[in-house]
């Protein structure tokens, strides 16, 4: 059923009656973030925001308009602005509105159970990760954050040739970020987990799993420097690969490729990593970015960016789409205030069906990397070169060793997706992370220790 918002958007549209093609996209949320400190609700914080942005292409021209009081008369100015603005523009070929009439109204990614829970049993939920942590280990020292949000959205886009969809999520979300002391040595632990429903959000998992990812930091030695194998764990190797794929700067977006800003200009269809290597960006996994469609209504599908190691697709909005002659692949992003660019949905490095622990026997005398700093500031998304601090484990008789700190390690994005050696089973889509990655095996990285 079709909301009174879309509603609204579909009359305002109707009676412009524009002879050029207009758009309207609308989006609103609301999100609640609970903070438990010490045994009691630190904070409680619940905001609401929506708003609406126009485009009108005029020839050649597209000008842009937004406003965030929402009503008829307000829509109705924004368009006219927006048509106004575009007269101001210079010309470009690239401009288009998606041509299409499609009415639908999608829900698959709303809660089935969120608008049920109660601000009591939320609260009792932040507060339960705190309690747990505390019990799990005398070693636990503090619980600076313990987290529980959800947010819940609406998101409209619809034009002048009838189009019209609509989609309502939700999700939820808590984590731990802790503290461990054994009296010598000070750590860190974090642990996030995300879900749709607020039923599968375990405080229990959460505590102990941060706690642990502290309590395992303890007493870290430095090494010496070298080159060495590496593993990098599931999360590490997600923020990593996620900073170059999944970023205003990814070099699989067709408008990075046309300005020059990315180093695949030219290779497509070419092999580009090794030959197991599979990204995909699937939009119907369950993710802070799933969606049905994009910003621009086109339909959302999946994607193979690199198949079989081979770079099989660039990414298009309506514009980057147009200017290289090619159809939208559905990738179009925009907020109601913001300009058009390009997003990736749920984008992962498939999995095998190795677990975790059979890469350390593979990579005896290396390094597993579980933590590392810098990401943006310490790489760079066109050539992709990289330099970060980081922290792991020794590899040592096939298993997870002695704890390591304050080494650098350094690399380029290109070559380590030509030199995984191996892929594990171990993906987690609950994490929320901007890319899903299991652990990957590397054959070799340049390691800065001692």
């Amino acid at each position: 059923m079709m909301s009174s918002n879309a509603e609204l958007v579909k009359k305002a549209l109707k009676d412009r009656k524009f002879e050029e093609a207009a758009e309207i996209y609308f989006s609103s949320s609301s999100k609640t973030s609970i903070k438990a400190h010490e045994g009691e609700i630190a904070s409680f914080s619940y905001a609401e925001t929506s708003g609406l942005g126009a485009r009108v292409v005029l020839g050649n021209k597209m000008g842009l308009s937004f406003t965030e009081k929402v009503n008829g008369e307000n829509i109705a100015v924004s368009l006219d602005k927006a048509r106004e603005n575009a007269t101001y523009i210079p010309d470009d070929k690239g401009y288009a509105i998606f041509e299409s009439d499609e009415e639908r109204v999608y829900d698959r990614f709303k809660s089935a159970d969120l608008h049920k829970v109660s601000v009591e049993q939320k609260k009792e939920l932040a507060l339960e990760i705190e309690k747990y942590a505390k019990a799990y280990d005398e070693r636990i020292i503090n619980v600076p954050e313990a987290i529980y949000s959800d947010v819940a959205n609406e998101r409209i886009v619809a034009n002048s040739y009838g189009l019209c969809k609509t989609e309502k999520a939700s999700l939820c979300y808590a984590y731990a970020y802790l503290m461990a002391s054994d009296g010598k040595d000070t750590s860190v632990g974090f642990y996030f987990q995300g879900e749709k429903n607020f039923a599968d959000l375990d405080p229990k998992k959460i505590a102990e799993l941060a706690a642990e990812d502290a309590l395992c930091k303890l007493n870290a030695e430095e090494i010496d420097s070298g080159s060495y194998p590496v593993i990098f764990s599931a999360s590490t190797a997600s923020s990593l690969l996620g900073a170059f794929i999944n970023s205003a700067g990814s070099a699989f977006f067709g408008e990075n490729i046309q300005k020059g800003r990315s180093k695949l200009e030219g290779k497509l269809g070419q092999l580009i990593a090794a030959s197991h290597i599979n990204i995909i960006d699937d939009p119907s996994i369950f993710s802070m970015g799933a969606a049905s469609f994009d910003d621009e209504g086109v339909e959302a599908s999946t994607q193979y960016l690199i198949r079989n190691g081979v770079f099989e697709t660039e990414l298009h909005n309506l514009y980057s789409a147009k200017r290289s002659g090619v159809e939208s692949t559905g990738n179009g992003s925009r907020g109601y205030s913001s300009p058009l660019s390009t997003k990736l949905y749920s984008p992962y490095l498939q999995p095998s069906d190795k677990k975790e622990e059979s890469l350390f026997g593979e990579a005896e005398g290396g390094i597993y990397i579980t933590d590392v700093e810098g990401l943006h500031a310490g790489l760079n998304q066109i050539s992709g070169d990289f330099s970060l601090a980081a922290k792991g484990f020794l590899i040592e008789n096939g298993k997870k060793g002695k704890a390591i700190k304050n080494i650098t390690v350094a690399g380029n994005f290109y070559d380590l997706i030509k030199n995984i050696i191996a892929v594990a089973d171990n993906n987690r889509f609950n994490d929320y992370a901007e890319f899903s990655s299991p652990s990957i095996y590397v054959k070799a990285l340049s390691v800065s220790g001692k």
